[in-house]
């Protein structure tokens, strides 16, 4: 009687070994899977990408001195034409780079990417993502991040901030491939996305705003109040804040020389915006900067009941908010003799 007792464990060790090597063959397989992956989501193989698995560091990447052409640097692929073209001279894009969306400020081109024949059953995804990848790579770019980004991010940035600076990329339904080149005189960014019936391309060369408005002096703001009641000015804030920049404290302070000199005048502080953005943001910024204005006038020394603060927000343009110039034109604060 001993036989089938020995049979039994025979089997029960037999079928142990199965259940370790499916254990062993299943950690391959996961091991596996694992490097695909995270080679899916560091694009290429070699020294053209960036590993994800660290906060990203353009001082990484090798400077490039390969000849780039003129802004902005890429052509259309053979059989694919741009639409909707968008190239303006300071421009703010959220670009993916390791699942998070990250402020790029400077010179921008974007585009939609379609087939000539504007037919979205000819358009060729990978002939556009080979192109677009072997070009960019061609001078010196690298694969930064290739990942969808997640709800959450797009949550934290804020919708009405990614409405405003609304670009081609779709981050809400497509994987973005970010590239950056780094240069002795700056930074390149690239972004590409893509589906089956159409591709886009976000081009940024990062840089500085140069402040083209003049600070009026006191005597013109003085001379603009007498004439027409009012005073039109162009006064600097930080990017979708209403934090003075130093060129528009030095503006507070030829407002402040007015108020001082005349000791009667009395002034509503007027905030006005482009129409970039949601109506209900563009409305409180315009009140942020407008009551920013007035309580750093009250703190040069004037009296702040001889004041006042209020924002309209895009609702009273000055110029077509169809061009750049428009808009820069429309971001204004008046001053309104009471």
């Amino acid at each position: 009687m001993k036989t089938p007792i020995v049979i039994i464990s025979a089997l029960l060790l037999t079928t142990a070994c199965k259940e370790t090597t499916k254990e062993k063959d299943g950690d391959a397989v996961t091991a596996s899977a694992s490097r695909d992956t995270a080679k899916a989501a560091g694009g290429a193989e070699g020294n053209q990408s960036v590993s994800t698995t660290k906060p990203f560091d353009i001082s990484t990447v090798p400077v490039s001195d390969k000849e780039l052409g003129q802004f902005p640097y890429f052509g259309v692929p053979e059989n694919m034409v741009y639409q909707e073209e968008q190239n303006k001279k300071f421009h703010r894009s959220y670009l993916g780079v390791n699942g998070k969306l990250v402020p790029v400020e400077g010179r921008t081109f974007a585009a939609y990417v379609f087939a000539k024949s504007r037919s979205s059953s000819e358009f060729e995804p990978l002939a556009f993502e080979n192109n677009y990848d072997n070009l960019i790579k061609s001078v010196g770019g690298i694969l930064v991040s290739n990942q969808k980004i997640e709800p959450e991010e797009i949550e934290r940035v804020g919708k009405d901030e990614l409405f405003k600076y609304h670009s081609v990329a779709d981050i809400y339904n497509e994987a973005v491939k970010t590239y950056a080149i780094r240069r002795v005189d700056g930074e390149i960014w690239v972004q590409l996305s893509f589906h089956n019936a159409a591709g886009n391309i976000i081009v940024v060369q990062k840089g500085e705003m140069k402040p083209t408005a003049a600070i009026i002096p006191a005597t013109e703001i003085k001379k603009q109040l007498d004439a027409a009641g009012k005073a039109v000015l162009y006064i600097q804030f930080d990017t979708d804040k209403a934090t003075l920049k130093p060129e528009g404290e030095k503006a507070v302070t030829e407002i402040a020389k007015v108020l001082s000199a005349d000791k009667n005048l009395k002034i509503a502080i007027n905030g006005h915006t482009d129409n970039s953005g949601t109506e209900a943001r563009n409305l409180q910024l315009s009140k942020e900067r407008a009551a920013s204005v007035m309580n750093a006038v009250a703190s040069a020394g004037v009296d702040k009941s001889r004041l006042s603060a209020e924002g309209f927000g895009a609702n009273n343009p000055l110029a077509d908010n169809a061009t750049d110039d428009g808009k820069a034109k429309n971001r204004r604060v008046e001053l309104v003799k009471k």
